[in-house]
């Protein structure tokens, strides 16, 4: 990971319980991306390639019927249903300013998960973590 050692990404929460043989099979997955404000990442309905781990940024998480959210907190995860299903995308997530994320192969991990289920086990934990501080955030008022 450019700019990034494995020790400083593994302190992520998101990845913060890994053991250590799931570490190992999760960094080499890791690749530290450069993105530019207004650039999309994600696109909803296309066929999910890979998630994001938010370093620096923020970031617009918004569904074409309209309902959006801002995301700027470092590790919070972007795309996290292609970890799990390589259905399709249900958002769009845009940058809103210049920043940096970690993008991670999702078909590699997919796999990884089917071969390791304490593996799905573990970021399924620190996922739903995730969600549910977005979850409050919205019903808060801040983000609709």
């Amino acid at each position: 990971m450019e700019d990034m050692d494995g020790q400083a990404a593994g302190q992520l929460k998101v990845f913060a319980d890994l053991l250590p043989e799931q570490w190992e099979l999760v960094v080499p997955l890791l690749t530290r991306i450069r993105v530019i404000e207004g650039e999309m990442l994600i696109r909803q309905g296309n066929r999910p390639d890979c998630l994001f781990v938010v370093l620096k940024g923020h970031f617009m998480i918004h569904r074409n019927e309209g309902r959006c959210i801002t995301v700027n907190k470092k590790g919070s995860v972007l795309g996290w249903f292609s970890a799990f299903s390589p259905d399709r995308y249900t958002a769009n997530v845009t940058a809103l300013t210049d920043g940096w994320v970690l993008s991670v192969d999702a078909g590699t991990l997919r796999d990884q998960i089917a071969a390791d289920p304490r593996l799905e086990e573990t970021l399924l934990k620190r996922i739903r973590e995730n969600i549910s501080e977005r979850h409050s955030m919205g019903a808060g008022g801040a983000a609709k």
